[in-house]
Order: structure tokens, then sequence, then C-alpha cells
């Protein structure tokens, strides 16, 4: 699953058998998944800082591991929430060609888009009341 080619110069793209095509490792990612990987980090860091934000504002955490790490300081609600998503993420990424996991990819996708117009609605409608 992984080798000392999967980060850095990595040389399988597909099976080392004609035909092999799933539920095999490879350390040669495209640009698609790669793409994903980067976009969903990229809104989970953006959810992050409007959770941020919407407390300042005087809001609530409705996630009470969420609230736990945010009793803790902002830091450890930042760290520990990157480490998570991205920890999940690299598993995904590693297990591209197994059957589930571009279903996974884009589920999680469609999640964090969700949750940033969410996150967008409420700051035009609710935060400027509180």
């Amino acid at each position: 699953m992984i080798s000392r080619y999967t980060f850095f110069g990595g040389r399988r793209r597909a099976g080392r058998r004609p035909g092999e095509t799933e539920n095999i490792y490879v350390d040669r990612y495209d640009p698609r998944i790669v793409t994903i990987f980067l976009a969903i980090l990229t809104l989970n860091v953006l959810d992050a800082y409007f959770t941020l934000v919407f407390i300042q504002r005087g809001g609530t955490e409705a996630n009470p591991i969420a609230q736990w790490f945010l009793d803790l300081g902002t830091l450890p609600f930042i760290l520990v929430k990157s480490a998570a998503i991205g920890g999940f993420l690299l598993v995904l990424v590693l297990h591209k060609t197994f059957l589930s996991v571009p279903r996974m990819m884009t589920i999680v996708m469609v999640f964090y888009t969700a949750l940033l117009i969410y996150h967008l609605a409420l700051q035009l409608t609710v935060v400027p009341r509180l």
C-alpha cells in the first residue's frame, strides 16, 4: 500500500499484469484524484474558519466532539479537524482503485460543498442578528 515511491517519484499507475485495474495499489496518482483531495482539504479549512467566525459572533457548535476540541482552544480544534480529515482522505487516495473509493470521495466532496453553502447562508442570515 505504501512504498518508498508513494509520495516521491512513483512508478506505477496501473497493475503489473494486463487487465489489473481494480483493487490494486499504485503509487502514481492522476491529477483528478489529487484535485479532489486538495479541494476537500480546502473546503475543510473553510469549514473550520467559518465555524470559528460563527462562534466568535455568538453562535454555538452543534457537534459535541468538535465543541470539546473548541473548549481546548482554537489551535487544538484546527489541528485535530485537519489531521482527522487529512488522514481519512489519505487513506482514500491510497485506495483509489478500489470500487467504492471514487464514490466515497464524491460523497465527501458533496458533503463539504453543502456544508460550505450552509456556512455562507449562516453568515448572511443568522450571524448579523447575533
